[in-house]
């Protein structure tokens, strides 16, 4: 456990994470090809902060319980 981290950042980065995982899991059933340099959730990634801000403000918000 990286203790550099609040539990809300850690919570917000796992949620990102699995948001990512189910997002690639589900695409082909929708007909949609991701990327395949994407397709590894990625949280140094431009694409992987926002998710993670993204889930922090829901998370903040009270949109996502932990």
């Amino acid at each position: 456990m990286n203790l550099l981290f609040s539990k809300r950042d850690r919570d917000a980065k796992g949620l990102a994470r699995k948001f990512h995982e189910t997002y690639e899991r589900l695409a082909p059933s929708f007909g949609y090809e991701t990327r395949e340099d994407t397709r590894e959730f990625d949280p140094t990634s431009n694409n992987g902060r926002l998710m993670m801000a993204v889930c922090g403000t829901l998370i903040d918000c009270g949109v996502v319980h932990f």
